[in-house]
């Protein structure tokens, strides 16, 4: 066996230009069903929309913890909610159908499901081909109302 000298190396970012993902940036969900962008709208409402540039389609996915987020509409200022019978809605309090878990799927995208609603299964955040939402007690994985890629969002 021979013996030497290890060198280590800090993580300085001066050192390695890597860039980073940063978890405050606005994202744009896009589902991997019919190319709907997710949108929070002020009322309460939640759809699925296919122009991109759109407002409402700006949000601000935080991690609360490991693996579950909290969804904001940066434009609307609603928070992303499933209720007990698994309908999407917008809110402006932060309340505890607002968690959801975070998963990145084996394909790349993230699914999004119920936090709270675990008792009932999963219950994922889904768009159907026309941009309506999916109820959480139809979804399942695999179906590509589920999938999600997060997108950087640059403001218009």
């Amino acid at each position: 066996m021979t013996e030497g000298l290890v060198t280590v190396l800090g993580p300085s970012p001066s050192l390695f230009d890597l860039d980073q993902p940063s978890y405050d940036t606005l994202k744009r969900l896009y589902c991997k069903n019919g190319g709907h962008f997710l949108r929070v709208l002020p009322g309460g409402a939640v759809e699925g929309i296919r122009q991109e540039n759109d407002a409402y389609t700006m949000l601000k996915v935080k991690a609360v913890s490991a693996g579950v987020v909290i969804i904001r509409g940066q434009e609307a200022g609603h928070y992303l909610a499933m209720d007990r019978s698994g309908k999407l809605y917008g809110t402006s309090l932060l309340n505890d159908e607002c968690y959801f878990t975070e998963k990145m799927e084996e394909n790349h995208y993230n699914t999004y499901s119920s936090h709270k609603h675990q008792e009932h299964g999963v219950w994922y955040v889904g768009i159907k081909k026309n941009g309506q939402m999916k109820r959480g007690p139809k979804t399942h994985r695999g179906q590509n109302a589920v999938y999600f890629l997060p997108i950087p969002a640059q403001r218009s």
